[in-house]
């Protein structure tokens, strides 16, 4: 079985608007349908998840049955933080799912996953326990240990921005994060990789951005014109 855990409980601080950036509107939908639709239409994936919080719950549900979104089967309750979110829909899934089957873990505000993408992670996972989207940064990037001085600048050559989907077969991904409950983690392959576990890579594209401010809507919304 393939599963898509698709988080939409994030606070969006940094949007300025009073309702969540994965609820802001795109040409007449919000951007949590795009996110729900690409999984959706993926012959890869079987069921999907939605975690959200639970003040939001009458409102994904009523777009998911007003969408036809049939592949979402349940909505959890998110968490305080991205690492308690993921975990609480994999221990809600842990029950029904075998080690071997596939879970994606996905951004709600990321709306814009190809089938390519969805496509490599479950090719590399045959060989693979855990795989994550990225491509190579093009920015040469600063590390600064106080914030006022920079301390090093890495080759950027070996430097790539991580993205979501990420992948994994579900021991792998549940065994990380029983392992390190509250590591506050951003991100779930950190925990597979501080488990002794190996991350392949998947590239992803820009178009795979992140939702974070108006900006962002902005040029997202320029790529879509």
């Amino acid at each position: 079985m393939r599963v898509a855990i698709i988080l939409l409980a994030g606070s969006g601080v940094r949007f300025s608007e009073e309702f969540p950036k994965q609820f802001y509107t795109l040409n007449a939908h919000p951007l949590i349908y795009y996110t729900i639709k690409s999984f959706q239409v993926s012959d890869k994936i079987d069921n999907i998840v939605l975690v959200s919080k639970p003040e939001h719950h009458d409102y994904v549900y009523n777009l998911v049955m007003k969408s036809k979104f049939d592949k979402v089967k349940f909505i959890v309750n998110g968490g305080k933080n991205r690492q308690e979110s993921a975990y609480n829909a994999l221990k809600f899934l842990s029950s029904s799912l075998k080690d071997d089957d596939i879970v994606f873990i996905h951004d709600g505000a990321r709306p814009f996953v190809d089938k390519e993408i969805i496509d490599g992670h479950v090719e590399a996972l045959k060989r693979e326990n855990a795989t994550i989207t990225a491509i190579p940064s093009s920015d040469s990037l600063a590390y600064s240990e106080n914030g006022d001085y920079i301390s090093d600048v890495p080759n950027r050559h070996y430097l790539y921005n991580i993205q979501t989907p990420q992948a994994f077969h579900f021991k792998t991904i549940y065994e990380a994060h029983n392992k390190f409950v509250n590591l506050g983690a951003s991100d779930d392959s950190q925990l597979v990789i501080k488990n002794g576990g190996k991350v392949a890579i998947v590239l992803g594209n820009k178009k795979l951005m992140k939702i974070t401010t108006l900006e962002d809507v902005k040029m997202l919304k320029a790529l879509i014109d």
